[in-house]
This record gives C-alpha cells, structure tokens and sequence, in this order.
C-alpha cells in the first residue's frame, strides 16, 4: 500500500477586518472562544463588536489580557453589556 504525501495547504493570512456580534444575546461562555484567535500573530482584526450580549466582568477581565497581545485591535465596543 503506498501513502501519497502532500504539501501542507498554504493558507493566506486571514482578511477579516472586523467582526460584529452584536445583539446575539451571547454569553460569556460563547464569547470566550474569541479570545485565543486575537492574540494569534496571524489575527489582521482591526474592529470586534459584542453590543448587547449579556457578558459579564470575567470575560471583561480575559479581554483585557488578550488586548495585550492583540496587535491588530483598535476598536473594541463592550456597550450595554
């Protein structure tokens, strides 16, 4: 049986700008999963809008630290949550 090798995929630096989420009525535990993305070197996200989805303080707090390494970011809107 033979095994065919192949080139790994090469894949383009991802283009998205901006992500709005707003008014998904998302929690936390839905929203954290964004967090590890933004501080990829990779990550060309400029604008991450979470308006009106119910987070609370710990996803506040875990942001924060994501923002540090989030190079890209400039405008994040946390409003009336």
């Amino acid at each position: 049986m033979e095994i065919l090798q192949q080139e790994p995929l090469k894949v383009k630096k991802p283009a998205l700008k901006r992500l709005d989420l707003s008014k998904n009525y998302l929690k936390t535990k839905h929203c954290l999963c964004l967090l590890a993305p933004l501080e990829s070197p990779e990550c060309n996200l400029q604008e991450l809008r979470l308006r009106d989805n119910n987070l609370d303080d710990e996803f506040g707090i875990k942001l924060l630290q994501s923002l540090v390494r989030a190079r890209s970011l400039q405008v994040v809107c946390l409003a009336r949550n």
